[in-house]
């Protein structure tokens, strides 16, 4: 997905991403057909696809024009390394003896790449010097 969507910086990625989200629920249907879900189930549904999913592909989808291919990965899989984080935070559930290493060494390289790739990157306003501008 980041990959298809970087291709896409100059065009309109949430396009993409929409067009995504509707090919999901239509393969999936099948399976949650005569579900029944409750009002408050509902509610959370809701809120979860409008602000979790929603908002974040909005945010990322506008972001991702502004950064390298590797920072734009970096997101989605940070993200998973942190819940066990989270989960130990707010629901005091010890993570396993291997999560927080194995966090703390992804988190660490993805840290020495992006320093690395910045002190090899010419100065650059916003990595703004790769992107066309008008009249040019």
């Amino acid at each position: 997905m980041v990959v298809f969507l970087r291709k896409q910086k100059q065009a309109f990625p949430l396009g993409s991403i929409l067009l995504g989200n509707l090919l999901t629920a239509a393969i999936s249907s099948p399976f949650w057909m005569g579900v029944s879900i409750d009002a408050t189930s509902w509610r959370y549904l809701i809120v979860l696809g409008v602000i979790q999913l929603g908002l974040s592909y909005v945010l990322y989808s506008v972001a991702i024009r502004h950064v390298s291919a590797i920072e734009a990965i970096m997101v989605p899989v940070i993200e998973p390394i942190l819940n066990p984080l989270w989960v130990w935070l707010f629901l005091n559930e010890t993570p396993g003896p291997w999560a927080i290493p194995g966090g703390i060494l992804v988190i660490a390289a993805s840290i020495l790449c992006s320093v690395a790739r910045m002190k090899n990157e010419p100065a650059t306003v916003s990595g703004q010097a790769d992107r066309i501008l008008p009249g040019s």
